[in-house]
């Protein structure tokens, strides 16, 4: 929540204080430098810290990340040579010689690790195609932190460092962070340098392995992300797929099936992107509706549903393209293609839509839910009366929009405006039951249901 001048005052004194590196480098110029380094990068990391995508907080995070970067350049040098300064002493000292070792001036700062963790992320945020250099620099602190732990785990305990081994331990949030830098680079050597550091992790959880699916699925390669699930969903894995991991697989399943050709292009993502929609929600049953990491969200729903929304016309475009050429002919009959009936997409988004609510019915029997309005949810988290278990699967607005939407283009006429009618009738109905805030039939649901209503009939 800076202001303009704020910021301004930020980046100045960012800049003119990476200008000011102390050159002697005796311990009470790095101390006092120490201290105001720290101030600005944890102050800087504010900026990017709640991950907002709005257009004039990137262009922030685009700018002050590298400052932040140049500034933990300058941290790690001062470890580096400390570290190095120590392991001359140790070489020149044996161990009668304790004695006349000098204490040294600690400085009292925050873990070293945090800060790469903090410049990581913004590095992790910044958009690759403005800050090329994102990934490569994360790497390089990650590299240059574990070159630090590497030679201060080989110190012993009486080795004169102004900090402990803790301090400039990678975290497995760092490694993360860098991960992310990487998957989300469309560039060759990606996939090799994600794969190597996520080999080298001693202890990945399931956001490591998220972060390696996102790469594959960023580069359209659907195999390769379809194997790695299937290879998190084995028992002895030592981390399981969530809830994220499924998402990321279905969101390229609907990147494929929406950006492919009409030759490319094949119709059996939908039905691949509901099976381990499916797959997800029989775990999530089998945990009793426990395990939050298994649930499914409104965008794993909603993705299932756009994909068979977005069918009907995409049919509709392959069939003008077929009766054009005779290639196309040729190439349905090689492939034995099978033309799925009109508004096939409509109804399949709308029954899956059906499954939602029922999943939402069952869920709330398990927990013993009772309906009722939910706009007061953040008085209730304030007063104490707000219970995270109680939150349940929740069909939206946006989904019987999405289906409305699918009846309106599948040409159908009067059924697909009494489809219309019908799906408007039914959000009604469970907001007057539910009372979810996701259900209330705002303005723009009307309106855009009258607009989908006359396009029905036309």
């Amino acid at each position: 929540n800076l202001d303009p001048s704020s910021l301004s005052h930020l980046e100045q004194r960012a800049k003119y204080h990476i200008q000011k590196f102390p050159n002697d480098h005796s311990p009470a110029s790095i101390s006092h430098w120490h201290r105001t380094t720290v101030e600005l990068i944890m102050l800087m990391s504010k900026l990017w810290g709640r991950g907002s995508n709005h257009r004039s907080n990137q262009m922030q995070i685009n700018k002050f990340v590298p400052l932040a970067n140049d500034l933990l350049e300058k941290v790690l040098l001062i470890r580096k040579n400390e570290i190095d300064a120590a392991i001359v002493v140790d070489s020149l000292l044996d161990e009668t010689d304790n004695d006349k070792r000098e204490s040294s001036h600690k400085i009292e700062n925050m873990s070293t690790q945090v800060l790469c963790q903090a410049v990581a992320l913004g590095l992790s945020r910044c958009d690759p195609k403005i800050v090329t250099y994102t990934a490569r620099n994360a790497q390089n602190i990650l590299e240059s932190l574990e070159d630090i732990c590497s030679k201060r785990g080989k110190l012993d305990g009486n080795s004169e460092v102004s900090f402990n081994l803790r301090d400039v331990t990678p975290s497995v949030k760092l490694y993360n962070h860098v991960l992310s830098c990487w998957s989300r680079l469309m560039h060759p050597g990606s996939e090799r340098h994600a794969k190597k550091l996520l080999d080298r992790m001693s202890e990945p959880d399931v956001i490591s392995y998220n972060n390696l699916l996102n790469l594959y699925a960023n580069q359209g390669n659907v195999s390769a992300a379809e194997e790695l699930l299937e290879e998190m969903e084995q028992p002895n894995h030592q981390v399981s797929a969530d809830v994220y991991s499924n998402t990321i697989v279905m969101n390229a399943y609907q990147r494929r099936f929406t950006s492919c050709g009409p030759k490319e292009r094949n119709m059996k993502d939908p039905e691949r992107a509901e099976e381990l929609l499916s797959r997800l929600v029989d775990r999530y049953e089998k945990s009793g509706f426990r395990d939050k990491s298994l649930r499914p969200t409104n965008v794993t729903f909603g993705t299932v549903i756009s994909m068979y929304a977005q069918a009907d016309r995409m049919l509709k475009e392959d069939e003008r393209k077929r009766n054009q050429t005779r290639s196309w002919k040729a190439m349905d009959t090689e492939r034995n293609y099978h033309k799925p009936n009109v508004a096939w997409g409509a109804k399949n988004a709308e029954r899956v839509l059906e499954w939602i609510i029922g999943l939402s019915e069952r869920e709330r029997q398990c927990k013993n839910i009772s309906g009722g309005r939910d706009s007061d949810a953040e008085t209730k988290k304030k007063d104490g009366a707000f219970n995270p278990d109680n939150e349940v699967i929740r069909p939206s607005s946006h989904h019987f929009v999405t289906v409305m939407d699918a009846w309106a283009k599948a040409r159908k006429g009067v059924e697909g405006a009494q489809h219309c009618e019908q799906l408007l009738d039914r959000i009604v109905e469970l907001y007057n039951k539910l009372g979810y805030a996701e259900l209330r039939p705002n303005p723009l649901v009307s309106s855009t249901v009258d607009k989908l209503f006359l396009l029905a009939l036309y």
